[in-house]
């Protein structure tokens, strides 16, 4: 599976227009072969940010509908009332990122926790084999499970992990719960001698 993100600040009084106008992107975006959604992050260093996250299941499918997608007038249009009437700022580019296990499924669990860790590329075996027994963790609690790293963006050596819940009562309840299992602190404390946590987000699909 795979992701582009981009991420953008809402001008004071702009928030309700931003997520307007990134639905619309979504909306052509989907109807040229991506699987688009819009977020909102409410916790974290980018809070009150939002962000447009489009997948495919394949890179070459990603490829050809970025394709289609930049070939529809109603892109286009979109793209040149953002340039006439900027009501956001992007942070950062765009980010293509390849879970190599499991997939985000904002459908079914609408508010992610994402971390993202500094490593090197030779601990990424290890961490992935790791991450197997967070999932098993994750599953016994009905949340969901990615795993990923960028292919195209900046801070190459990010190891993503996204835990998904069904709401934010939802992570509320098994942040609570996990964190005082011993089995997780000791994964916390294998993944923290082969990677360093740079930051974590709370995003809310909107």
């Amino acid at each position: 599976m795979f992701g582009r993100r981009f991420t953008v600040r809402p001008r004071d009084g702009q928030a309700q227009g931003v997520e307007k106008r990134l639905k619309a992107y979504a909306a052509v975006g989907n109807a040229n072969g991506f699987n688009a959604r819009v977020s909102k992050i409410i916790d974290g260093p980018t809070v009150g940010c939002m962000a447009l996250t489009m997948m495919t299941a394949t890179m070459a499918a990603g490829m050809k509908a970025r394709a289609s997608l930049t070939a529809d007038p109603k892109w286009s249009a979109l793209e040149k009332e953002r340039a006439e009437s900027p009501n956001a700022d992007r942070v950062g580019g765009s980010t293509i990122v390849r879970f190599m296990s499991g997939a985000p499924d904002p459908a079914n669990y609408p508010v992610s926790l994402i971390r993202i860790y500094l490593m090197s590329r030779a601990n990424l075996p290890e961490l992935l084999k790791i991450g197997e027994e967070a999932r098993k963790i994750a599953t016994s609690m009905d949340m969901n499970l990615a795993l990923g790293t960028p292919i195209v963006g900046d801070s190459m050596n990010r190891f993503i992990v996204n835990y998904q819940a069904r709401s934010l009562e939802h992570l509320g309840e098994n942040f609570d719960k996990v964190v005082v299992l011993p089995e997780y602190q000791e994964i916390l404390i294998r993944v923290a001698g082969l990677a360093t946590i740079s930051t974590a987000v709370i995003d809310v699909t909107v």
